[in-house]
C-alpha cells in the first residue's frame, strides 16, 4: 500500500484475542523490514520485531536465516501455515508479502483483514486482491480518523470459525500500531505522537 503523508491511525484492541504470535513474510518483505527497522537504532519497534518470531516463506533463502527469531517455511506454504495457525495461541500477522497473500487468500487461510482505506486515488499500483479469487468479507469494525483515512476490519463471511488466527493489514503503519495495541493498549484514541491525525 502506497502511503503519501504520514497518516498514523487510532488503534482498537485487536478482536482477534490473543497477542502476536508471530510474523508472516514473504523474501522481499523480510529482507527490506530487516535491513530498514535494524538500521533505526532508538526506534522502540526494532526490539518487538526482532523478539517476536518471524516465518518467511522463501525458495530463495537459506537457513540460518539473517534476523533473530526466524524461520523459513518452504514447500507446501499454505500446508505448513494451516499448521502454524493451528498450533498458535495467538495472531499471525502479514503485512506487504502480496504474493504469499493472494496464496493464502485462494487457501482460504486469512482470517482477518485489517486496512487503512486513505482518501485519495492513484490510478495504478499493485492489486492487495488477486483478479479470479472470489472471497466474501463481512465488516467487524471500522473507524475513521480525522484526516479521512477508514481503518476497517473486515472477516471472511464463513459458517465456522477455524483455529488459529492469521491477520493481514495493510501497511507498516497499521502494523507498527497494531504491535504497539498488543504491548502499549493504545486504546480508540488518536495517537499524540502523530501530528498528521489532527
Amino acid at each position: 500500500m502506497w502511503l503519501g503523508q504520514r497518516s498514523e491511525a487510532p488503534v482498537r484492541r485487536r478482536r482477534s484475542g490473543g497477542g502476536p504470535a508471530g510474523w508472516l513474510f514473504g523474501r522481499w518483505t523480510y529482507e527490506h523490514l530487516l535491513s530498514h527497522w535494524n538500521s533505526q537504532p532508538d526506534s522502540p519497534f526494532a526490539p518487538a520485531l526482532n523478539n517476536t518470531p518471524k516465518y518467511v516463506v522463501s525458495t530463495a533463502l537459506t537457513e540460518p536465516l539473517p534476523w533473530p527469531n526466524s524461520t523459513l517455511l518452504r514447500g507446501d506454504v499454505p500446508e505448513a501455515v494451516g499448521t502454524l495457525k493451528a498450533q498458535s495461541n495467538g495472531v499471525m500477522a502479514m503485512m506487504g508479502s502480496g504474493q504469499l497473500i493472494n496464496s493464502l487468500m485462494a487457501a482460504d487461510l486469512v482470517d482477518e483483514y485489517l486496512l487503512m482505506i486513505h482518501p485519495m486515488v492513484l490510478g495504478t499500483g499493485r492489486r492487495l486482491f488477486p483478479e479470479g479469487v472470489d472471497v466474501k468479507l463481512r465488516l467487524t469494525d471500522s473507524v475513521a480518523t480525522p484526516t479521512g483515512v477508514v481503518i476497517a476490519t473486515y472477516e471472511p463471511a464463513r459458517d465456522k470459525a477455524r483455529p488459529g488466527r492469521l491477520l493481514v493489514v495493510s501497511s507498516h503503519q497499521t502494523a507498527r500500531d497494531w504491535l504497539s495495541a498488543h504491548r502499549l493498549s493504545i486504546g480508540t484514541g488518536v495517537r499524540a505522537d502523530c501530528p498528521n491525525c489532527a
